[in-house]
């Protein structure tokens, strides 16, 4: 829980200006608080869905790298998934999972991307799709199935980490 307790600090930072200051923080650079964009690797884009849900201001862009949404897949194999099952457990306590699922938060920028691929062996296939429908309702997403056999790295793949930030700064994917 400290990455998502990271990523709302960021967050407060952002948009609470004496709050900088009272931490010690000295921020040499100017923000644009109009152009924040937030990527989301793996469970960093489960994250982003949580800091939606706790009522941050939604950001101009956001790329989710390899997301499971749906938690529903991990929980019918218990022993594929036993570890994260325990994991579930122990962050979510007795809550319903599908409360923190992406068809819980009321508002995403156009530019949102969802990229997948169907052969990643880290996630049951389930998982990305329900993520996948709802981006795809939105007009100026993206959303790319890798079809690799393998996990999405956007950080390890020059060509796709252009893609993605040309994405999120024009609303265009380069070839």
């Amino acid at each position: 829980r400290q990455g998502f307790d990271m990523a709302q600090l960021m967050i407060d930072l952002l948009n609470d200006d004496s709050l900088a200051g009272d931490l010690g923080f000295n921020f040499e650079q100017e923000f644009d608080k109009n152009s924040v964009y937030w990527i989301g690797m793996g469970s960093g884009g489960r994250a982003i869905t949580e800091l939606l849900l706790a009522g941050n201001p939604v950001p101009s862009g956001i790329i989710f790298d390899s997301t499971p949404d749906d938690l529903q897949p991990y929980l019918a194999d218990n022993e594929t998934y036993a570890f994260e099952q325990k994991a579930f457990d122990r962050i979510f306590l007795d809550e319903n999972l599908d409360n923190f699922a992406l068809d819980a938060v009321t508002s995403l920028p156009a530019r949102t991307a969802w990229i997948y691929s169907n052969g990643d062996p880290q996630h049951p296939q389930e998982s990305f799709y329900s993520g996948a429908n709802i981006i795809e309702n939105i007009e100026g997403s993206w959303i790319t199935d890798r079809n690799q056999n393998g996990h999405v790295f956007i950080n390890q793949d020059i060509q796709l980490a252009e893609q993605s930030v040309q994405f999120l700064l024009s609303g265009n994917v380069g070839e």
